[in-house]
């Protein structure tokens, strides 16, 4: 074999037994904020549609979050006229499965947010602007409806 083909085997085989010895991302992702500096990030999976919305047109929506605490809950909030949260008033939190995964129904808008939030968090039923990353809110994102 030519030494330089044995020379780029050894790379690789390097490589790869580096990347074995190494912690898998969701491992490191999935720790806990309040013990680590890692950021937890929320993912919207399931967009539902572009829709200026109404009492009565709901659909789906899912995602995930890698770096929740044990005792943290999602807040969704549809775009109308305004933030409305989601799915009511009277159930306005989602809790996140084991495997950071969570679902819900919501009542269509033209954009959709989902806030990582710790429980102490109280989500308005209305809002004008969504809060921003910091304190009891953990992460957020925002996606525009599905076309």
């Amino acid at each position: 074999m030519k030494p330089s083909v044995c020379r780029s085997l050894l790379y690789v085989s390097f490589g790869l037994l580096c990347a074995g010895c190494s912690p898998s991302l969701p491992e490191v992702a999935a720790a806990n904020p309040d013990s680590t500096n890692q950021k937890p990030i929320v993912t919207i999976t399931l967009v539902p549609p572009y829709d200026r919305g109404g009492p009565h047109k709901l659909d789906d929506i899912a995602g995930t979050v890698v770096g929740a605490c044990d005792k943290c809950r999602i807040v969704l909030f549809a775009l109308g006229d305004l933030w409305y949260v989601q799915p009511w008033t009277a159930r306005k939190y989602t809790p996140i499965a084991k495997d950071g995964r969570w679902e819900s129904e919501t009542h269509l808008g033209t954009k959709y947010a989902a806030l990582l939030v710790r429980l102490s968090y109280h989500a308005p039923d209305t809002t004008l602007n969504l809060p921003d990353v910091g304190g009891d809110v953990l992460a957020s994102v925002v996606v525009r409806g599905r076309r």
